[in-house]
């Protein structure tokens, strides 16, 4: 979904291949054309959306859209403020993945699922707003330190187990879970986010006409193949990004992603003591 994410630090929500960054390091906007925007013209500092959501700083850009800091004026609150690019704000499967997020994570009331407020549409943009995040994500983590201490990493992944257990308490599957969408704030608090592609378990668990949604470096085996997949794919996945942080890389080494994931559905994982 997402081969290579452009992140920096803080609130990191994924829209395709669009990965929110932070307070920390951002780079400014380029100047943006109105509302509408491209990858090459998005909204600028200062914006006014809707009457009521003042751009702040880009967060992230990617091939779907873009994700921004806002400062709701109505609410006296800073948020995380997540855009389609208006080009596809009229695509099914888009729109889908936008409300889907909404409905799916607004059933979920616990402190390390992301919060999500509204889906909103002004002068033809299409956005998300949702709770601003200030830290970094994991993903990043691991790129500077390598590995994680073992405290520090069991005490991470028992958070991301907690707010995963809440979700599947009420039949959401992730299906997308990687480091870089689990955020940790400056107090230590671990938050997962982007359910963009996650999927409620009394369905049939599957994508249509075989599409393959998800990240492959972290997918379960029967994800990867377009099988069913329940709450367990989520947990495997916990296992890859466990065993990521205490090793410091991943237990089936190939030279792609593709080979990766093959290997998963044939092989048993390399011990991590190896």
């Amino acid at each position: 979904m997402d081969p290579k994410d452009e992140r920096r630090h803080s609130d990191a929500v994924t829209i395709g291949n669009t990965q929110s960054a932070g307070a920390a390091g951002a780079a400014p906007a380029p100047a943006a054309r109105g509302v509408s925007f491209h990858l090459d013209a998005i909204l600028p500092i200062g914006q006014l959306i809707g009457g009521r959501f003042e751009i702040r700083e880009i967060l992230g850009v990617g091939g779907m859209g873009a994700v921004y800091k806002a400062y709701d004026r109505d609410i006296d609150r800073t948020i995380a403020l997540k855009c389609i690019r208006p080009d596809l704000a009229s695509h099914p499967e888009v729109i889908h993945r936008f409300t889907q997020e909404l409905l799916l994570t607004r059933q979920i009331a616990h402190k390390n699922i992301i919060r999500i407020f509204d889906v909103r549409e002004s002068g033809g943009l299409r956005f998300i707003t949702m709770e601003y995040v200030d830290g970094h994500d994991l993903g990043s983590l691991l790129s500077d330190k390598g590995k994680l201490p073992s405290p520090e990493a069991l005490e991470i992944i028992h958070q991301v187990c907690s707010g995963l257990a809440a979700a599947h308490s009420e039949g959401v599957v992730h299906r997308d879970l990687k480091p870089s969408n689990i955020m940790i704030d400056r107090q230590g608090r671990v938050v997962v986010m982007d359910f963009g592609v996650a999927r409620a378990e009394t369905g049939d668990g599957k994508t249509q006409t075989g599409a393959l949604l998800g990240t492959l470096q972290y997918m379960s085996p029967e994800q990867g193949k377009g099988e069913k997949v329940d709450a367990r794919s989520d947990v495997f996945t916990v296992g890859l990004i466990l065993y990521q942080m205490i090793t410091g890389q991943l237990p089936y080494q190939a030279e792609t992603p593709l080979a990766s994931l093959l290997k998963r559905t044939q092989e048993a994982a390399v011990p991590p003591s190896t």
